[in-house]
């Protein structure tokens, strides 16, 4: 997904935001509080370890996340289910997004434990390990939200990254740019 870049009166940040948050407490209902792909981030792209604690979203509002990116705060909010609930290597394997659509592709055992939707199982740049997500950056400049479609990584080193190869990311892209697009006020 191309950076999107929307006027605050041309975005419905709340309906996109409710949307985000009926999504993670069914995915928590259903895979348990501790999976870490219901979470939302906050953090500061411009440090090298930019994300701080997921924020515990059953204590906040939507103006409450509304309110930390007017303030300035970047938020990443998941697109996405981690692929943890699998077992058997080559297993098809399927994410749930908050659009209410799944997003196929096969689980993998091989090195590290995951979702794969390329060919090469050494090509990292089409595998989430187990708790890897992909979802959304939002931050707010000048009146105007600054969307980016990254993916939080988990293990030795967690963090989030926006999209390095948007061929590669196509998969999940697509589906992105169209929810946000169902939130643009016409």
């Amino acid at each position: 997904m191309k950076t999107i870049t929307i006027a605050e009166d041309n975005f419905d940040i709340e309906g996109f935001i409710d949307k985000i948050l009926k999504f993670l407490k069914k995915v928590n209902k259903r895979y348990g509080d501790d999976n870490g792909a219901t979470r939302i981030h906050i953090f500061n792209p411009d440090e090298d370890d930019f994300w701080e604690e997921p924020i515990n979203y059953l204590k906040k509002t939507k103006k409450d996340f509304l309110l930390d990116i007017k303030q300035g705060h970047t938020l990443f909010f998941p697109f996405t289910t981690t692929p943890y609930a699998y077992e058997n290597e080559g297993d098809p394997a399927s994410l749930e997004s908050a659009d209410g659509l799944e997003i196929n592709g096969r689980y993998t055992c091989g090195s590290a434990a995951g979702f794969l939707w390329g060919d090469d199982e050494d090509d990292m740049d089409t595998f989430l390990d187990v708790a890897d997500h992909v979802g959304f950056i939002v931050s707010m400049i000048k009146s105007k939200y600054i969307i980016k479609s990254g993916i939080f990584f988990t293990g030795e080193i967690e963090k989030i990254e926006y999209f390095t190869n948007e061929k590669k990311y196509d998969l999940f892209s697509k589906p992105m740019e169209k929810f946000i697009k169902s939130f643009i006020k016409k």
